[in-house]
């Protein structure tokens, strides 16, 4: 990584109920390890210390050196609330957003989004066969009272957030140059889709 990465936070959501999963995803194993070390594993060194984002009743032994917040209660449940609460956590200028069930994501996507992004960008939203991806985005800290201000609005979508405080598409073939195969952006909505990872895994 040739570019300084100080001003890049990555927020790690790990909130979600996993109701196709049947238990929670982040601390499914995978390869003998919990799916969330794999992913802060992935994004180590990725600019500053990582924020983890749970419900206030999940169970919060994550290793030390990352920062762990609760999301908001009395939001609707989904990304936007986790979204909201990692941005409000950051002393940065931007985050790099990831699910805890994309083990195989791809810290050069990072580098790449980080190089695209300008000064009035609120947000940068990889694309992939068809289907924007947020999880995997670049959110400006910025973006976060205004994310707050349509949910507060009834705004229960990430992506109808993102379409009401504009964001630019990184395209597929903007992927492909760091994500070739786009093993970054498989999550684990099930069981199986574990054994799924192994043919993109190195």
């Amino acid at each position: 990584m040739d570019l300084p990465l100080s001003d890049v936070t990555p927020v790690v959501l790990a909130g979600g109920r996993s109701t196709r999963f049947g238990r929670d995803k982040g601390g499914a194993e995978w390869r003998g390890r919990r799916l969330i070390d794999h992913v802060l594993d992935r994004v180590a060194g990725c600019g500053a210390a990582p924020v983890v984002v749970l419900r206030a009743e999940q169970d919060s032994e994550i290793r030390p050196d990352v920062t762990v917040v609760h999301d908001d209660p009395a939001r609707p449940e989904g990304p936007l609330r986790g979204v909201i609460r990692g941005l409000a956590a950051c002393r940065t200028d931007w985050a790099w957003i990831v699910a805890c069930d994309q083990p195989l994501v791809s810290a050069d996507l990072l580098v790449a989004l980080r190089r695209a992004a300008g000064p009035g960008d609120l947000a940068l939203v990889p694309e992939w066969e068809g289907r924007l991806q947020p999880l995997t985005g670049l959110f400006a800290v910025a973006a976060g009272p205004r994310l707050a201000a349509c949910a507060a609005a009834g705004q229960r979508s990430l992506i109808g957030g993102l379409k009401t405080i504009g964001f630019r598409v990184f395209d597929q073939d903007a992927c492909r140059g760091v994500d070739p195969r786009g093993a970054g952006f498989l999550n684990v909505n099930r069981p199986k889709h574990l054994d799924q990872l192994e043919g993109f895994a190195p």
